[in-house]
């Protein structure tokens, strides 16, 4: 009897360690000494995808951007499209209860997976120009669509975003955008990363700075180390377009501020407009 239970569990435990180590990336992902990464698809590899979800995940804001969606939904049929999302896959979990469906896009590929791998029940879409090609989805095919993790300052295309939002949106859907009061907050929140969890300060040493450039533009550029010193180097173009400028843009296009929520957590603020 004894045997048998001892059995199951070294048979359990031999099953999660397996799970996780798949899950966990190796200090040998790192396949450069050095390097720039300035491109999404270098920035945004299986090692640094996993990273960043124990870096910048919020909790909170998560919670809160959820709480706020909810209150818009409707008691007859809620589809909901997230945009932008950079890490894995929450906002689909926190909000599978209370939507008939929730899909998030994602222009990495490698991303998409780490969000299947992490809720395999949910729906991650890899769509490589979502913020071009207004025909991935059908119009008024959306009750709701979120823009989230600060794609709207890293999207270079914001106008064609928005309006693909629009063509996408059912009439008198909702469009809720994470937004930042001003550039300082956006620099001190994404500066703040959580280099203390015990996974980073195990496997790695990670440092960032800010370097500026004009016009409402900067890089933020961090490094990992690891234990064996590999060395990976990331840069990321980050513009900050101010609330009056973004609503602007969604006036002309044809949406409706609706209303302005500010600090659900950490600097972060939500916009909402609603198509008519």
């Amino acid at each position: 009897m004894y045997l048998f239970y001892f059995t199951i569990i070294t048979g359990l435990l031999y099953i999660y360690t397996s799970l996780m180590s798949q899950k966990s990336p190796t200090l040998e992902a790192f396949s450069h000494k050095s390097s720039n990464s300035y491109d999404k698809d270098d920035i945004f590899d299986s090692t640094y995808v996993f990273i960043a979800d124990q870096l910048f995940f919020d909790k909170e804001y998560y919670d809160n951007f959820c709480k706020v969606i909810i209150k818009y939904l409707n008691s007859v049929y809620n589809n909901h499209l997230s945009i932008g999302i950079k890490h894995g896959g929450h906002i689909n979990e926190l909000l599978k209860h209370h939507t008939n469906k929730t899909t998030s896009i994602s222009d990495s590929n490698v991303l998409t997976h780490f969000c299947n791998y992490n809720y395999p029940s949910n729906t991650y879409k890899f769509v490589s120009n979502y913020e071009e090609d207004s025909y991935i989805f059908q119009e008024n095919t959306f009750t709701h669509i979120s823009i989230i993790d600060k794609e709207i300052y890293s999207n270079k295309n914001i106008n064609g975003l928005l309006y693909n939002c629009y063509k996408w949106l059912t009439h008198k859907g909702y469009l809720f955008i994470e937004v930042f009061d001003n550039v300082h907050s956006l620099k001190k929140q994404i500066s703040d990363g959580n280099a203390n969890s015990k996974f980073i300060r195990v496997k790695y040493s990670y440092t960032n700075n800010i370097q500026e450039l004009n016009n409402g533009r900067f890089h933020f550029k961090e490094q990992f180390k690891s234990s064996n010193n590999k060395i990976k180097k990331n840069i990321h173009e980050i513009v900050y377009n101010d609330i009056e400028y973004i609503k602007n843009i969604a006036n002309k296009i044809g949406l409706v501020y609706t209303s302005y929520i500010q600090n659900i957590s950490n600097g972060k603020s939500i916009l909402i407009f609603q198509k008519y």
